[in-house]
Formats: C-alpha cells, sequence, structure tokens
C-alpha cells in the first residue's frame, strides 16, 4: 500500500473544454498519496501552426516522484512536431520516437536543473505544509525532517564545541574559513526560492534561477557486470542547510544504499519514472501510444473497448524481455524485486547495458502503438491511469459516463470528478489498498451530449424490452 496521509485529499483540479465542438473534460485529485504524482497533456488544438485539425491528450502516471510524468508532459508536446515522422505524417512512428526520446532528454545534462527543480518543488510544498502545522502530512516525511534537524543541532553543537577549544593563530583562522567557505559555495547544489517561484519558472521554461542538485552519474557497465546492483534503489534523500541568514533551506541529493555503498558510481539524475498514455488524433484517424500501465478505452454503442494493454512483468513477452536483459521477476511480480511494470519512461537504472537498444532492456519506454479511424457510432474515449482502473472495470467506467449523462450532467469534467469520488477509498483498510493511488482521468465526447443521450435512452429502451419479453 506504502505510506499515506492520516485522510485523503480529496480536493481536485479540472478543465472544461471544446474538442471539435463537443467537449473534454479532465479532473486529477491527490488521494491518499502524499504528493501528487500525476501529469497530463489536454490539448484540443495541438500543432495547429502545421496541422488543422490534431488534437493531442495524454496522462502521464508517476511513480518515486513528480520529475518524469512532468517533465513528459512539458516536452512531448514540444518534441513531437519537430520530428522527421511527424513532419511526413507518419504519426504512429513519431509517437514511438517522442517517448523513447523522453529517456535520452532525461539523461541529457542540459535538464538537469529542470529535473532538479520539480522535485524541489515537491520538496518545498512538504516542507511548507509542516512548518504551517498542517496535521495531514506524509509522516515519513516529517519524521525524515525531525531526524535531520536533530542530527544537524548535534552536529552545530559539535562544531561549536571545537571552535571554543581551537586556539590557532588568527590569521590562520581566517583564511582556513575562507577556503571553506568557497568550498561550500561550491560544493552546494541547491534549488532555492519557493515553490511558487520554482513552478512559475519552469511553466516558463527556464530553469536558468536552478542549480542543479549534485549527482554523479552511472557508469552503466557496472549494472551489467554485476547483475545484483540491477535492482538496487538510488533514493533521492532530503537535506536541509542553514543559508547565511538562519533560515532552512532543503535540496534533494542522490545516494545508494549503505551497503552498496562500494558502488558509488551508480547515480543518475533522477530515480523516479512514468506510465505513458497517450492519444493522438488527426483528422479522423487516431493513434494511441501506451507504454505500462495507464489505459484508454473507446466506448462504441454502450461497449468499453481497450485502446491499450496493461504492461505487466508476468505477461509472456515482457517476462521474455526482461529475462534475456539479465533482470528477474520475484514471486510478487515484481522486476528485480522492485517496479510492478515493465515499461515504463524513467527508472534509468533498468536501463544501463549499452550492448542493447532502448527496446531491449529489462525495462523499456518503447510504447505500444495503435491506429484506427474513428466511426460515427464512437461515444467518448477515456484515458486514465490506474488509480481508475484499479477500482473500476473498463466497462464499469463506461457504464458510470452514460449513466451521468442519462441522470442530466452535460458537464464532463463534473462526471469526470463523480468518478474520481466513486473510485477513492473510505478506508484503505477495508478496502485492501484500492482506491487510494492518485487519479487523473480524461475524457472526450465524440458525440454531441444530445447525441449520447439519445443513444442511452435507446440502449435502456432495449434492455427493457428484453426484461418484459424473455
Amino acid at each position: 500500500m506504502g505510506h499515506t496521509l492520516s485522510s485523503p485529499v480529496t480536493e481536485k483540479h479540472s478543465i472544461h473544454g471544446k474538442f471539435r465542438d463537443r467537449p473534454f473534460g479532465v479532473s486529477e485529485m491527490q488521494g491518499w498519496r502524499p504528493t501528487m504524482e500525476d501529469a497530463y497533456i489536454a490539448e484540443p488544438e495541438f500543432a495547429s501552426n502545421v496541422l488543422p485539425n490534431a488534437s493531442l491528450f495524454a496522462v502521464f502516471d508517476g511513480h518515486g516522484g513528480d520529475e518524469v510524468s512532468k517533465f513528459c508532459a512539458k516536452h512531448i508536446p514540444e518534441e513531437l512536431p519537430k520530428l522527421q515522422a511527424f513532419k511526413e505524417k507518419n504519426y504512429a512512428q513519431a509517437l514511438k520516437q517522442v517517448v523513447l526520446h523522453m529517456d535520452e532528454m532525461l539523461q541529457d545534462p542540459e535538464h538537469e536543473a529542470e529535473i532538479a527543480a520539480y522535485r524541489e518543488v515537491m520538496i518545498q510544498k512538504q516542507v511548507e505544509k509542516i512548518n504551517n502545522g498542517e496535521e495531514n502530512t506524509d509522516p515519513m516525511f516529517k519524521t525524515i525532517l525531525e531526524l535531520m534537524e536533530n542530527q544537524e543541532k548535534e552536529q552545530t553543537e559539535q562544531d561549536d564545541g571545537v571552535e571554543t577549544a581551537h586556539t590557532g593563530e588568527g590569521d590562520d583562522d581566517d583564511n582556513e574559513s575562507g577556503e571553506d567557505d568557497e568550498h561550500d559555495e561550491n560544493d552546494t547544489n541547491e534549488v532555492s526560492g519557493s515553490h511558487e517561484e520554482n513552478e512559475e519558472a519552469l511553466q516558463d521554461g527556464s530553469t536558468s534561477n536552478f542549480k542543479v542538485v549534485s549527482v554523479q552519474k552511472a557508469d552503466k557497465k557496472t549494472l551489467t557486470e554485476d547483475p545484483e546492483m540491477i535492482a538496487t534503489e538510488v533514493e533521492m534523500i532530503p537535506v536541509i542547510k542553514l543559508s547565511e541568514d538562519g533560515t532552512r533551506e532543503i535540496s534533494l541529493e542522490a545516494h545508494m544504499p549503505d551497503n552498496e555503498q562500494e558502488h558509488p558510481e551508480m547515480m543518475f539524475s533522477t530515480s523516479a519514472g512514468a506510465t505513458a498514455v497517450i492519444s493522438l488524433i488527426v483528422d479522423d484517424e487516431a493513434y494511441i501510444a501506451n507504454t505500462g500501465d495507464s489505459r484508454a478505452i473507446i466506448v462504441r454503442k454502450g461497449i468499453a473497448y481497450p485502446l491499450s494493454e496493461d504492461h505487466k512483468p508476468n505477461l509472456e513477452r515482457e517476462r521474455a524481455r526482461i529475462y534475456k536483459a539479465g533482470g528477474f521477476i520475484n514471486v510478487q511480480g515484481r522486476i528485480c524485486d522492485d517496479l510492478n511494470l515493465s515499461r515504463s519512461i524513467g527508472d534509468l537504472r533498468f536501463k544501463v547495458d549499452d550492448d542493447l537498444s532502448p527496446e531491449e532492456q529489462i525495462v523499456t519506454a518503447d510504447p505500444d502503438i495503435k491506429s484506427f479511424t474513428l466511426r460515427s457510432d464512437d461515444q467518448f474515449m477515456v484515458i486514465a491511469c490506474d488509480g481508475i482502473w484499479d477500482v473500476m472495470k473498463n466497462q464499469e467506467v463506461a457504464d458510470f459516463v452514460l449513466r451521468q449523462i442519462k441522470n442530466g450532467e452535460s458537464r464532463v469534467s463534473r462526471i469526470v470528478e463523480l468518478m474520481l469520488d466513486k473510485c477513492l477509498s473510505p478506508n484503505l483498510f477495508q478496502t485492501n489498498g484500492l482506491g487510494g493511488d492518485n487519479m487523473t482521468c480524461i475524457i472526450v465526447f465524440l458525440q454531441s451530449v444530445e447525441e449520447l443521450k439519445k443513444a442511452r435512452m435507446a440502449t435502456s429502451l432495449k434492455k427493457t424490452l428484453r426484461r418484459v419479453f424473455r
């Protein structure tokens, strides 16, 4: 189940818009999780300077942090139109390329500051909640913060004792102090400023005000030569520093578990990852790219049809790739005692064998692509993270949406909000953890509300007649 809050965060962030004169809606909710790690794309007029009739919708379900999901939500719309395959209207190939390209960008030093900034915003939000005395905060983070402060206090007391006992010459003291200050200034790689300021900078696409959290790049060969290292989790540990004015600043530093310190070279700019399910619609052609266990469905005449397959380690094709690349799957279905999904963007520690292509790695970002022509009887599309699909089956989601339409709800974002509420667990112990995840969902109507109401009434009438005359 993982660590959770004492009560769920039920505030929702929603948008309602138009897709070719038909409505769509998006809503996201943090739920029981200590942080919100999902992100999404909702661009009904995508690349309008290149294509007159294209739309892009996507959901990214992050794990281990929100930096990869947010990174993808920002950069995929920017990078996709630049690809030659996209310009040549080979949209399926372009989607495959842009998803794989995200892994390349995550390893590019040019983006380290941005990745650090996403992490820092998340940490700063947690610190501010604790400082403001909010009760519903991450208990694990609060404990870590208290331990760090106690350790810092003890270290300060020890340093004060050393300074009191020191009897060296004054000039030497000044010189040594100056050298230490210069060293600290060079070695302090932290992101400063409030999380609001950092978020604004990220939205503007500027990271010039951020300093990079210090992490050492991995020697990729280390993992392939020592298979046990594949399962090692790189931890991003919050570190508190005191500024000259006495205020606290917090940053994240990459650390290996204590028993793995003999491999200090295995460090990455991020240990996080994200699933991705993307829908690109150009004219009447739809292209679905899926990496991981988020999911998309299309509803046609009231019936839900899957547009993606969840990438789980025990699927035959996934299992074969994992073992061929040197990984393993434990009895709980986790790769190398870690991930419970077999494809993702990020999770770079599983993508370290230079002798293998990106598609052949233990965990790959390589998406499945499905393309089809939209039909007149297509009613709506649903794109969501597993926070929805773990609780509701495909057809249950379809029936829920149609039932809300029948009940008179025409605002799609409101329908999504009601769905999130339905999926949210009232008690995680009673539901065995189901309904405790972050939740993000996009619903795109492919028919008008009036058409959907008529179709729902016709379906209800048929069901009634069947019951009467059977």
